[in-house]
């Protein structure tokens, strides 16, 4: 009882330390507070940038600079914050905050990201998920840009159809004002001050979205299509120590499809518990080497070093070398919807 008393109140002194700590509905997302008051140098910096005649390129790539310098593990933090809440209800101010004001900076449309996700996670990769990669060759640059292409082009109308369809009136409402409003607001700060409103509003925004697609690319790059619905067969996980550390263990994505609500810092242990399940699921694990490097081993066709960090896991088949290859070419061709359709209800 004593130790338990103990670490209670080491919890309270800790969090003690963290301004707006009270606002938490949990203390050990206290690093998430602490990476959102220290990503806040940006919103002075973008005010700077407005200023009438105070612009210059220089101050725009040094604002670009801190933008990027934060932007990964703000996106993965923003991520935890959809799947969990983040804020206390009776605190409504601050995720309000988070959506409308960290958010923009950082390249999110506000509650877009949300909405969106939330489909990714019902549909599950699957042929109505309108971010599934399963049509396309994934080991293909092109074939990514495409993707990228659709999905940049059309996600207002096709996630507005969807929504509707489904019947979830309020998140299509939500996304037909808040999409035209933003575009409205952006129209209306370039004309006002077009330098500052390409490098606070636009680039962030490409480029953001364009690494997220990325990422939800290669998370679900190695899909059998013998199984297309089973996350451990849909999804892969990346335990690469030092980036999961910095990025919320954000490629532990099998157990994050498998568990959406579970915590960041569960993801590990959970994966650890469980292995010998992913094993019989011949799920696809890599490590030893960052997500970023696979990414180009994948798109430069490089086979052989992806299989030298594939995880051999306990009651998976044993595999050569060549084996392994092999395996991940087959996951990684295209799957027709026909072909899903009929392998999701076998």
């Amino acid at each position: 009882m004593t130790n338990r008393a103990d670490s209670e109140l080491s919890d309270r002194q800790q969090m003690s330390r963290v301004p707006f700590a009270y606002t938490l509905n949990e203390q050990r997302d206290d690093v998430h507070l602490k990476l959102i008051l220290q990503s806040s140098i940006i919103i002075p910096m973008a005010l700077i940038l407005f200023i009438p005649g105070v612009f210059n390129w220089w101050l725009g790539l040094g604002y670009m600079a801190v933008c990027f310098w934060f932007g990964e593990r703000f996106t993965t933090m923003f991520h935890c914050a959809l799947h969990r809440r983040l804020f206390k209800k009776e605190y409504p101010w601050a995720e309000n905050l988070l959506q409308w004001v960290w958010g923009p900076l950082y390249g999110q449309i506000p509650w877009d990201f949300y909405i969106h996700h939330t489909m990714h996670h019902v549909e599950n990769n699957l042929p109505d998920d309108l971010s599934s990669t399963m049509p396309y060759q994934r080991d293909s640059f092109g074939q990514f840009l495409l993707y990228f292409w659709r999905y940049a082009a059309f996600e207002l109308p096709d996630l507005t159809r969807y929504q509707l369809r489904k019947g979830n009136l309020k998140f299509a409402r939500r996304i037909m004002f808040i999409w035209p409003a933003y575009i409205g607001m952006c129209i209306a700060l370039a004309f006002y001050q077009w330098q500052a409103t390409l490098i606070v509003f636009i680039i962030p925004l490409i480029v953001v979205r364009y690494m997220m697609m990325l990422g939800n690319w290669f998370q679900h790059a190695f899909v059998d299509p013998a199984d297309p619905a089973n996350p451990y067969k849909n999804s892969c996980n990346v335990i690469e120590e030092r980036y999961s550390t910095a990025c919320c263990n954000a490629f532990y994505h099998i157990m994050h499809h498998l568990q959406q609500g579970i915590h960041y810092t569960e993801l590990d242990k959970e994966f650890k518990k469980n292995v010998e399940e992913y094993g019989r699921q011949d799920a696809v694990v890599f490590d030893g080497v960052s997500p970023t490097r696979l990414i180009i081993l994948l798109f430069n066709h490089n086979y052989s070093q992806l299989a030298k960090h594939f995880v051999r896991l306990p009651g998976a088949p044993e595999r050569s070398e060549e084996e392994v290859i092999a395996l991940l070419q087959y996951r990684l061709a295209p799957i027709s919807s026909d072909h899903s359709s009929v392998a999701a209800t076998s």
